[in-house]
């Protein structure tokens, strides 16, 4: 990746920064591009070689200084910069350059099992016309990808939206003590990563971790959870009556959010998927944090729910598509099966594939995803090697044999796309949900190629 920074960082600072020893004699004053793939670099670009499990960014320190590139590494031969660690030295950089924003009022991060990008796509649409705000974009959540959002906001950003994910612990500490988050949301403490982690009480020791680098605790979290609501500093959010210190409450169509028990926001709302309410309430905590006005919500809040693109709906030949393919967890997964027994449909069809890095806990909660469906769907067709577990828990619910379709291995792309579209009327209603290296999306082109859906 290339990236141009919002501003040049001076030399003098950067080596200051990274306590490197030698001083900047023969390079240029400053830097405006940072890249970590060699093959990008051009004359004056500071080349961070990143090392990986599988790669290491020192093999190519020759052809990035042959491009003319300022290099950084762990080496002490062939680099301009020596370091201990590249990876700390771009977090490190992220700091630097934070300190020079100098209109910034708030670093809002967001983390969570599940939502935090929807919650940070509409914190981002609700404040964007009051503020100016630079936020995450793409998948660039993890200590690599937020310094380097950091790196690219503008001179004048007022807000910094910085949606942080983890796969291990010690993760989001790393994030936060870089950051130093003035604000924190915690959309929930679910499942995801539960393999790697080893139980919940480990996933919620790791999501807390976020708050490390805050000088000032502030964190947003759902009301009821039993690892959040009694944070240092937590400010709690529910949907409907509760005594969370925000409320959510829905009337219809019709929306109003309080704080305490006083209204803030009011407003109408179509929304699509269960999960949006939730995120929302979220949303608008930070909104009310932030000083935005009611008319300003009013105004942006049907268009942000509306670009809201993790789940697709695609309505073609009378068939209702649910594309939410992107990623998967045990969370996410039953609240796209709640979403899909909403669609008023002749059937409800679900094809789901695997959710990954749940470890122990992969066949129990591949099973509580078999019960759901039992419950809310008239098909299931499965998809991976976990398959069998998805089957025994359907079935375990009521579900007949002659309602399951399971493929049991990932190479099997065109044997359950054809039984998928074989499957298939008028009047049905289709979702696709599974992690995102299982492989369905190549089931899903095949599907939306035979019904004519175009990318």
């Amino acid at each position: 990746m290339r990236i141009k920074l919002g501003r040049p960082l001076m030399m003098s600072d950067i080596i200051n920064t990274l306590g490197i020893r030698g001083g900047a004699m023969g390079l240029p004053p400053e830097i405006s591009y940072i890249t970590t793939r060699s093959s990008l670099c051009e004359r004056g670009d500071l080349f961070i070689a990143l090392v990986g499990q599988r790669y290491d960014g020192g093999d190519f320190l020759t052809e990035a200084r042959a491009r003319g590139a300022v290099t950084l590494s762990e080496r002490c031969e062939n680099t301009d910069l020596t370091v201990r660690d590249s990876e700390e030295a771009l977090l490190k950089l992220s700091t630097l350059y934070i300190s020079r924003l100098t209109y910034l009022k708030e670093c809002v991060a967001i983390t969570g099992s599940v939502g935090k990008t929807t919650t940070r796509e509409l914190i981002h649409r609700l404040t964007e016309k009051s503020l100016r705000v630079h936020s995450t974009s793409g998948n660039l959540n993890n200590k690599i990808g937020v310094p380097l959002t950091v790196l690219t906001a503008p001179s004048d950003t007022e807000i910094l939206l910085l949606e942080a994910g983890m796969n291990r612990a010690g993760e989001l500490k790393c994030i936060s003590d870089a950051i130093h988050p003035t604000l924190s949301v915690i959309t929930n403490i679910g499942s995801s990563h539960i393999g790697c982690l080893g139980g919940a009480d480990m996933v919620a020791r790791a999501k807390l971790e976020i708050l490390s680098g805050m000088k000032k605790i502030r964190v947003i979290t759902p009301y009821g959870c039993k690892y959040t609501d009694e944070a240092e500093g937590a400010i709690t959010v529910s949907v409907g009556r509760s005594s969370a210190d925000y409320q959510l409450l829905a009337d219809g169509g019709k929306f109003s959010f309080l704080k305490g028990d006083a209204p803030i926001y009011s407003f109408s709302l179509d929304y699509f998927g269960e999960h949006i309410p939730y995120c929302l309430a979220h949303a608008l905590a930070v909104c009310d944090r932030l000083g935005i006005t009611n008319d300003s919500i009013r105004d942006a809040i049907q268009p942000a729910i509306t670009s809201l693109s993790r789940m697709k709906r695609i309505d073609i030949l009378g068939i209702t598509l649910l594309d939410d393919s992107y990623n998967a967890s045990p969370e996410s997964v039953k609240m796209a099966l709640r979403t899909l027994s909403l669609v008023n449909a002749k059937r409800h069809i679900a094809l789901l594939g695997d959710m990954l890095e749940l470890g122990a806990y992969t066949e129990e909660y591949h099973e509580q995803i078999g019960r759901e469906c039992a419950e809310r769907c008239d098909f299931l067709i499965t998809f991976g090697v976990f398959s069998e577990f998805i089957i025994k828990g359907a079935r375990s619910y009521g579900m007949r044999d002659e309602k399951i379709i399971g493929f049991n291995d990932y190479l099997k792309a065109n044997a359950c796309a054809e039984a998928v579209l074989g499957l298939l009327s008028p009047g049905d209603a289709l979702l696709i949900k599974a992690s995102h290296r299982t492989g369905l999306t190549d089931v899903l082109k095949i599907i939306k190629e035979r019904l004519g859906i175009g990318e």
